[in-house]
C-alpha cells in the first residue's frame, strides 16, 4: 500500500495486523512511501485489517482480503493403447499428457514438447508428439520391440516452450513377454453366479473386483468342471453383452470363469468359477397370464374366476401381491380368485404364475362395486347383413351369468310392449354368457327387412336390462 504522511515525519510501522500476516517492506521518502506485507500459507481465508501507526498517530483501518492460493498446475499421463507384444509392432499406441490448472506456452513451436524414456525396450521409440488442444498433448510409440521389459516415460518442457507451473508425470508401459515382466498382480473377482437361467442362454450377475482396480474382465464358459487350481489356459475372451452367454444346449450343466484381464500394469488375476449352472430342458418357457383385466364384483355377490394362463409345463403355484379387496382370497394352487366382496371400491392386485422354467407377474386393477350397482350396456355394432354382432358391457354382474334379447316393433312414435320370440326377418337372436365384464349379442337374419319396418332392442341379463337400441 502507498501511504503520505501529514504533520512531522516518523518512521511508520504496521499495526494491528492479523496473524501469520508479515511486513515485508516499509520505503519511505519525504514522509511517502509503500508498504509490502507477506501472508503465510497458514493464514486464514476471508478479510481482516491493518493499520499503520507514526509517532504515536495512528492510520485509517485498512481492508486486508486474504484469497486462497490458486491449485498448483500439474500434468495428468494417460495410456490409451494395448499391451505392447515382443517381435509385434507398436500400432497406435498413445500417451495423452493433460495439464490442469496451468497453460502450455508454445513461443516457437507448438508441437515443441520433449520425450524422456528410462529403460525403453529394443526396436521402440517415439513418434509424433502433437499438441492436440489447449491442455492434451499426444505422444505415440512406435516400432517393433525386440525384448521384454517396462519402460518409464516422462514429459519435459525444453527451451523455447514452457509448461507454466506443469511437472512431468512418469507412466510405466508393459510390454507383454516371451519371458517374465515386471507387472502388478492382477485384481480377484468374485465367483459368477447364475441371475437367469433359460434353455439356450444364461445371465450372470455383475462381478466385483478387489484391488487394484482398472482391469475388465475375461469369461470362458464350459461344460469341464476344471481344478480351480488349473483353469482353462486358453480360450479367454471378454463378454460385452450383458454378461448373458447365449447359443447354449437346453439340459447342459456349464461352468462359467471370470478373470481379471491383463493390461500394461497388471497380470491377469486369479481365475474363479461358477458353480454347475445346468440350462433348461428343451420346450421350457415361462407362463404367460392372459386376462387383460379382472371382472368386477359387487358388495355382497359371490365372486368366482379362474384367472387364465398358458405354459407349456404345469403351473407350480401361484403367488399375489399388493391389495386384496376384503371379502376375496386368491388360492395359490389353482389361481382361483374367488369370495364374497365386503368393502366397495378400486384395489391394485399383483398375480405371479410359476412353473419350473420362470414366472410371469401381471398387475391389475380390480374394481368393487357397491351393492346394486349393477349394469348392461350395449355398444358397437360390427356386420350389417346376415349375421351382426353388438358388443355389450356390464359391471356388478357375476362371470357365467346368461340373458335374453327383448324386441320391440316402432309403429308411428309408440314403443309397444316386446314381442314375443323373434320378429319377423329375424332367424335368431341371443346372448353369450357374461365373461370378464362383457358379453355379446348375435343376430342372424335376412339380408333385407321388411321395407318400412323399425326394430328396437334391449338385452337383460341376471335380471338387469339395457337401455333400448335401434337394430
Amino acid at each position: 500500500m502507498e501511504w503520505i504522511s501529514y504533520g512531522a515525519y516518523s518512521e511508520p510501522v504496521v499495526v494491528d495486523k492479523p496473524q501469520f500476516v508479515q511486513t515485508t517492506s516499509v520505503n519511505h521518502q519525504n514522509g511517502a512511501g509503500t508498504v509490502r506485507l507477506t501472508v503465510s500459507a497458514a493464514a486464514t481465508q476471508g478479510t481482516s485489517f491493518f493499520r499503520l501507526s507514526a509517532g504515536g498517530v495512528k492510520s485509517n483501518i485498512e481492508q486486508l482480503i486474504i484469497s486462497p492460493a490458486a491449485a498448483a498446475p500439474s500434468i495428468a499421463v494417460t495410456w490409451t493403447g494395448s499391451i505392447l507384444q515382443v517381435g509385434v509392432m507398436a500400432t497406435g499406441t498413445q500417451f495423452l499428457f493433460t495439464l490442469s490448472n496451468g497453460t502450455y506456452v508454445d513461443p516457437i513451436d507448438p508441437g515443441c514438447f520433449a520425450i524422456a524414456l528410462t529403460n525403453l525396450p529394443d526396436g521402440l521409440g517415439v513418434g509424433p508428439v502433437v499438441r492436440t488442444s489447449g491442455t492434451v498433448v499426444t505422444v505415440t510409440l512406435g516400432g517393433t520391440p525386440t525384448t521384454a521389459g517396462v519402460a518409464g516415460i516422462v514429459f519435459e518442457n525444453i527451451p523455447g516452450t514452457q509448461v507454466v507451473g506443469g511437472s512431468g508425470v512418469i507412466m510405466p508401459v508393459g510390454v507383454a513377454n516371451m519371458g517374465s515382466v515386471a507387472l502388478g498382480a492382477g485384481a480377484r473377482v468374485s465367483a459368477p453366479v447364475a441371475n437367469f437361467i433359460g434353455e439356450n442362454n444364461i445371465v450372470i450377475n455383475p462381478l466385483t473386483f478387489t484391488p487394484p482396480t482398472g482391469q475388465t474382465a475375461q469369461f470362458i464358459i464350459t461344460t469341464e468342471r476344471f481344478d480351480i487350481e488349473n483353469p482353462p489356459a486358453t480360450g479367454w475372451s471378454a463378454n460385452n453383452d450383458l454378461l448373458t452367454f447365449t447359443g447354449l444346449a437346453p439340459s447342459t450343466t456349464y461352468y462359467i470363469w471370470a478373470r481379471a484381464a491383463a493390461n500394461h500394469n497388471y497380470s491377469a488375476g486369479e481365475a474363479m468359477v461358477s458353480g454347475g449352472i445346468t440350462t433348461k430342458a428343451a420346450g421350457s418357457a415361462n407362463p404367460v397370464i392372459t386376462a387383460e383385466n379382472l371382472p368386477d364384483g359387487k358388495v355382497g355377490a359371490a365372486y368366482n374366476y379362474t384367472v387364465p394362463v398358458t405354459s407349456p409345463t404345469p403351473i407350480t403355484f401361484w403367488e399375489w401381491d399388493d391389495e386384496m379387496p376384503p371379502g376375496l382370497s386368491f388360492n395359490t394352487s389353482t389361481g382361483v380368485l374367488s369370495g364374497t366382496p365386503t368393502a366397495a371400491g378400486e384395489y391394485i392386485l399383483s398375480l405371479i404364475a410359476y412353473n419350473v422354467a420362470g414366472h410371469h407377474t401381471k398387475v391389475y386393477t380390480v374394481t368393487i362395486l357397491p351393492s346394486g350397482a349393477e349394469t348392461v350396456t350395449i355398444g358397437a355394432k360390427s356386420g350389417m347383413t346376415g349375421t351382426v354382432t353388438y358388443a355389450v358391457t356390464t359391471s356388478g354382474i357375476a362371470n357365467g351369468a346368461t340373458g335374453t334379447v327383448n324386441w320391440f316393433s316402432r309403429s308411428a312414435l309408440d314403443i309397444t310392449s316386446p314381442v314375443s320370440g323373434n320378429p319377423s326377418g329375424i332367424t335368431s337372436s341371443s346372448v353369450s354368457a357374461v365373461s370378464n365384464n362383457s358379453a355379446t349379442v348375435t343376430i342372424n337374419g335376412n339380408a333385407i327387412l321388411t321395407p318400412g319396418t323399425t326394430l328396437h332392442f334391449s338385452v337383460t341379463i341376471a335380471g338387469v336390462t339395457s337401455d333400448m337400441v335401434q337394430f
